[in-house]
C-alpha cells in the first residue's frame, strides 16, 4: 500500500499503441460495498449536484471504451478546457467520484482517477498524463478547500493543475487547507516527484 492507500480506479487511453503514454491515478477508494453505493450527495462538490444547463458528453474519442462503460452518464459534468486539456467529472458505476482528463492533440492521451467520499473529502483525487508532446497533472478538490503551493494553479473552485516538472522538494510544501471550513482536515495528496520521460 502506498502513502495514497489503495488506488480506487484509473485508466489510460491513447491515440495509438505507439503514443508512449503514461498515466498515474491515485487516492483511496475506501471500502465501498454494493449495498452502499455512494451518491452525488456524498461528495462536497456543488458542480456534481447541480443540474447541467446544457447537454454534456465525453469527447467522441472516449465514448467507446472503458471510460464511458465505467461512468454514470447522468452525473457527467464538463469542467472545461485549460491549456489544451479537457476535463470532466462524474460518478462511476460504483459511486466513486472521478476526474477525467484528455490531452486534446493528434496523439491524444486520456486518463481518470476516482475516489470514494471519505478519501475525496480528506485528500482529493489526482490524475497525471504523459503524452508524446504534452503532459498534465491535475487535482479535483472539494468545495471550499484550497490547495496552496507555488507549483499549483487553480482553474476552477474544484480543479487545480500542477506543474508536472515540479521537484519533489517543491511538492513537500503543499500548504494545509486555509478554508472557510475551519475544522477541515483536508490535505491535498500530490504525486511525490516530477513527471519523467525516462
Amino acid at each position: 500500500m502506498s502513502r495514497f492507500g489503495r488506488s480506487a480506479r484509473w485508466f489510460i487511453a491513447a491515440a495509438s499503441v505507439t503514443a508512449a503514454a503514461i498515466v498515474g491515478g491515485m487516492v483511496t477508494a475506501g471500502a465501498v460495498s454494493a449495498a452502499a453505493v455512494p451518491s452525488a450527495e456524498s461528495y462536497a462538490i456543488n458542480a456534481l449536484h447541480a443540474k447541467p444547463t446544457r447537454s454534456v458528453a465525453l469527447d467522441a474519442r472516449l465514448v467507446e471504451g472503458e471510460v464511458s462503460e465505467n461512468l454514470n452518464s447522468a452525473t457527467l459534468r464538463s469542467f472545461g478546457t485549460f491549456d489544451g486539456v479537457k476535463y470532466w467529472i462524474a460518478l462511476d458505476n460504483d459511486g466513486l467520484l472521478c476526474l477525467v482528463a484528455l490531452i486534446d492533440t493528434k496523439d491524444w492521451v486520456a486518463g481518470m482517477s476516482c475516489a470514494g467520499p471519505e478519501a475525496f473529502a480528506a485528500q482529493g483525487t489526482g490524475v497525471r498524463l504523459l503524452g508524446p508532446r504534452a503532459e498534465v497533472e491535475a487535482y479535483l478538490i472539494p468545495d471550499g478547500e484550497v490547495a496552496r503551493a507555488g507549483f499549483l494553479t487553480s482553474k476552477t473552485p474544484n480543479l487545480v493543475v500542477a506543474n508536472p516538472a515540479a521537484s519533489a522538494r517543491d511538492r513537500e510544501v503543499v500548504a494545509p487547507a486555509g478554508t472557510s471550513r475551519t475544522t477541515s482536515e483536508f490535505q491535498l495528496r500530490v504525486f511525490a516527484g516530477p513527471i519523467s520521460r525516462d
